[in-house]
């Protein structure tokens, strides 16, 4: 099987640059900034599974 890791790093960049927006919109309000955290902890890992072969 074949996977379009481009485009799924493409993918991963986004969710991530969302997530950092939504922590700032978020500022003060803790429950968002924590799971904005999350999501780029789950972001990270992502990168490390796919961005990283394509580099």
């Amino acid at each position: 099987m074949e996977y379009d890791l481009k485009a799924m790093d493409l993918e991963i960049k986004t969710i991530e640059e969302r997530a950092k927006r939504l922590k700032e919109l978020g500022r003060g309000f803790e429950a968002v900034e924590k799971n904005a955290d999350a999501i780029l902890t789950f972001v990270y890992l992502l990168k490390k599974n796919v961005s990283d072969i394509i580099e």
